[in-house]
């Protein structure tokens, strides 16, 4: 059974075989300049609807954050796409792979977004461009030339007016007073009739109807009339077509490069090199198979080894204990033997004496951990036989090998000395005697 490890290697080496026919995203110089100039034409039109919503320095934030959106829907549709042709580039190379349609409908919806917002913006940049076009027409007119010099006119008569108006009243003011002063007394009864007779000489300055200005209804009759030709009527038409055309191209553009791509992978991909690329990926699977069956017979000869290896262990620990029962028994037989003689000799002599049925037995390595451990009494966290009960202390060739033998089994950590205490056993008695005596 391969481990993760293992699948993970194949995938990678499978990739490096499939690098040079898969297609890669990355933007280029051609598909940033198509996405920044569909993106001026989409900004363009939402900025009206943005400028109802929001102003001032949040403005600015709200078109920011729309280029971001427009940015990452464009990398989400190439992406999508470059993924949907990849599948079906590795599902002709691969026979267990499988076409991504889910990043083919991924890709489309993020095409839709895209191309609703260039809608707008065409709508928007066709409104635009028909009001300055219409604007353009009628103020280019000779009909608008003569309302201006009219509108010019009108503003020349009321200066008039207002010059002729002051001066009248003037005169009347001073009439006023000559009237004043010619009838006074009895006479003033006539004041009233000859400011009367003075107003009948000197009307009184009538004001122009002439306009100073020309009037929303002449500019919008202007404009009817100025902007009735065929271009006119059909500029909005026009505008509309070409920017949406040019919007459909510039997204057309964005993802051609990846259509390009993947049009010329797949004609290179012949009979003859799908082939090849499958031997190369089956091959790669085979070695991995064929060592990973290896590993798994390695794994399974060395657990089998093992376990003989233990079971060697236990018999030899088996029969070490069976002999140590058998001279226990001999030991104990002969200690009868010698009481019932009146011969006893204590198995653990006191205060300077050793015990002489150990010392009589040829002292080697393995009699050391026979003594040890007690004949294998002594098990695994209980108190190791102290040293004078083991050798004799004066002899020093025992004193050596004594020393050494606790010493190997110490390094191992077989046994554990305490001060105060004495050597304390860390394993059975099996286990340090195969590690000193292999």
């Amino acid at each position: 059974m391969q481990t993760n490890s293992n699948i993970k290697e194949v995938q990678k080496y499978r990739e490096e075989i499939l690098r040079d026919y898969q297609i890669s995203f990355s933007p280029t110089v051609k598909s940033v300049l198509a996405l920044l100039f569909s993106g001026l034409i989409s900004t363009f039109g939402i900025y009206s609807i943005i400028k109802g919503m929001v102003s001032g320095d949040n403005l600015q934030i709200a078109l920011g954050v729309f280029v971001l959106v427009l940015a990452v829907a464009d990398t989400v549709k190439r992406s999508s796409l470059a993924k949907y042709y990849n599948s079906i580039i590795r599902k002709l190379i691969i026979d267990n792979g499988r076409v991504l349609h889910i990043h083919l409908l991924i890709s489309g919806l993020a095409l839709a977004f895209m191309i609703v917002f260039d809608f707008v913006g065409s709508y928007a940049t066709a409104n635009y461009v028909k009001a300055k076009y219409s604007e353009f027409k009628a103020m280019d007119s000779k009909e608008y030339s003569l309302l201006e010099e009219k509108a010019k006119d009108g503003k020349s008569d009321i200066e008039l007016y207002k010059i002729e108006l002051a001066t009248w009243q003037k005169e009347k003011a001073d009439n006023a007073v000559t009237c004043a002063e010619q009838w006074k007394g009895w006479k003033s009864k006539y004041k009233a009739k000859c400011k009367k007779d003075w107003e009948a000489k000197h009307p009184k300055p009538i004001k122009p109807s002439s306009s100073t200005t020309i009037s929303i209804k002449e500019y919008q009759d202007l404009k009817e009339n100025t902007n009735d030709d065929f271009l006119s009527r059909n500029i909005f038409n026009i505008i509309l077509f070409l920017s949406l055309a040019l919007t459909m191209i510039l997204q057309y553009t964005t993802v051609s490069e990846i259509k390009d791509n993947y049009d010329d992978i797949k004609e290179t991909l012949s009979p003859l090199v799908i082939g090849i690329l499958q031997d190369r990926i089956s091959e790669l699977e085979s070695n991995m198979i064929e060592h990973e069956t290896k590993r798994n017979k390695d794994i399974s000869e060395a657990d089998k080894a093992k376990k003989e290896e233990l079971r060697g262990f236990e018999r030899l620990g088996n029969a070490i204990a069976l002999m140590g029962i058998k001279k226990a028994v001999e030991s104990r037989g002969n200690t009868v033997q010698r009481i019932a003689n009146n011969n006893y000799v204590p198995p653990k002599a006191k205060a300077g004496f050793v015990d002489m049925s150990k010392k009589d037995k040829a002292l080697n390595r393995e009699e050391i951990i026979n003594r040890l451990f007690d004949g294998g009494k002594i098990g695994k966290g209980e108190k190791l036989v102290g040293k004078s009960e083991v050798i004799n202390v004066k002899n020093r060739s025992e004193e050596k090998l004594y020393r050494e033998v606790l010493a190997e089994l110490k390094s191992v950590g077989l046994v554990e000395y305490a001060v105060g205490h004495g050597y304390t056993a860390n394993s059975s008695y099996t286990v340090a005697l195969n590690t000193v005596i292999p």
